[in-house]
């Protein structure tokens, strides 16, 4: 994935992990679409605080097919003070 220049780094799964045990972590948004209807099926979350400032977004590409292996791996990205 290549991102323009920002405050967003890529994470390994381990510390995304970790952020997200964050007692001041939250959930904020969230968009699932499992069936695929707007591309790839998608399950994309954005941790922050609880102010509402983002901190963590995180995308799984689950398969349509239960049991089966993801279809993509999943990725996470960090704002760098978070970290």
């Amino acid at each position: 994935m290549t991102l323009p220049e920002s405050n967003w780094m890529p994470i390994p799964c381990w510390v995304a992990d970790v952020i997200r045990t964050r007692p001041d972590m939250h959930p904020n948004s969230s968009r699932t679409d499992l069936s695929g209807e707007f591309g790839d099926p998608c399950v994309h979350t954005e941790w922050g605080l609880e102010s509402g400032e983002p901190r963590m977004r995180e995308w799984r590409y689950p398969s349509p097919c239960d049991g089966e292996p993801d279809l993509r791996p999943c990725e996470h990205l960090a704002v760098r003070t978070t970290l």
